[in-house]
């Protein structure tokens, strides 16, 4: 993540935690924190990266098992749940 998009999270993590007293966490230093040993990946990045792969099982090809096995990946890094909540 760049710095930008940091700030971004931070600020918005901020607003939301602690709508008015944004000063008693250091939401910073703690998204810094948590990068060191996680990615942060916009949620909308990786729905439509499943729905890519869900679209190329359909289709007749070497590489359908390939693409079966990159969407149960997903699944199971992000949770099922978030590919569900998407169909709602």
């Amino acid at each position: 993540m760049t710095e930008e998009e940091i700030k971004k999270i931070t600020r918005r993590f901020e607003l939301d935690m602690y709508p008015t007293m944004p000063d008693m966490l250091s939401a910073k230093a703690m998204i810094e924190w948590l990068c060191k040993d996680y990615c942060i990946v916009p949620k909308i990045e990786i729905l439509n990266q499943h729905t890519w792969y869900m679209q190329r099982m359909k289709e007749v090809s070497s590489n359908r098992q390939m693409n079966r096995g990159k969407a149960i990946a997903l699944e199971n890094l992000f949770g099922k749940s978030l590919f569900e909540e998407d169909k709602k």
